[in-house]
């Protein structure tokens, strides 16, 4: 009866140290065919697939090393739901599934957005659309993708794990064998 309540702290701890699905910073970038890139912070929740992430926002986003004007959540769409805004915007780690629409200064009229002039970009595997983005500097700048291009996208975690899951994790294992010693020793007095 002591152990199973004994490893059932254990399984508790363990438990507790398990890291819960949170938003965490993720940098990306894209290289287009005319060598322009957009790159930059996102701010999202990885998915029970380990490959899929929810947009929870954008730290910050440069295009061609221009920085685009800070983007609120207003301003983030999904491509194959726009302009009602419903659906996650999502990308992937594999960047086999992508689908966001950003406008970095609003949508206008219609759900309109002038890249070139307010900045934002946009990429989507779901429908046939390409890939676009544009700094917002006023002078013109965007680029256009006739197709999103999977070898071109690259993501990765801008965060490291936190210690305190390897300190717990540390705790419930030298639990276990406190406890599994002091099972044996108890078992070696009775006999």
């Amino acid at each position: 009866m002591k152990h199973t309540v004994f490893i059932s702290i254990i399984g508790l701890i363990l438990a507790l140290g398990a890291p819960a699905a949170k938003a965490a910073p993720y940098q990306f970038s894209y290289e287009f065919n005319d060598s322009s890139v957009l790159m930059g912070t996102l701010d999202g929740t990885l998915q029970g697939d380990n490959d899929t992430i929810f947009i929870d926002g954008f730290l910050d986003v440069f295009f061609n090393g221009v920085a685009l004007p800070a983007i609120t959540a207003g301003e983030i769409r999904s491509v194959s739901d726009f302009p009602n805004g419903g659906l996650q915007p999502q990308v992937s780690l594999s960047g086999s599934l992508m689908d966001v629409f950003v406008c970095a200064q609003g949508f206008n009229g219609g759900g309109n957005c002038s890249f070139a002039n307010e900045g934002g970009f946009g990429f989507s595997t779901l429908l046939p659309l390409g890939f676009f983005a544009g700094a917002g500097d006023g002078q013109g700048g965007s680029s256009f993708d006739g197709g999103y291009t999977q070898a071109r996208w690259t993501i990765a975690s801008a965060q490291v794990d936190a210690p305190g899951s390897l300190g717990l994790m540390a705790l419930a294992l030298g639990l276990l064998v406190f406890g599994l010693r002091r099972f044996g020793r108890a078992r070696r007095l009775k006999a």
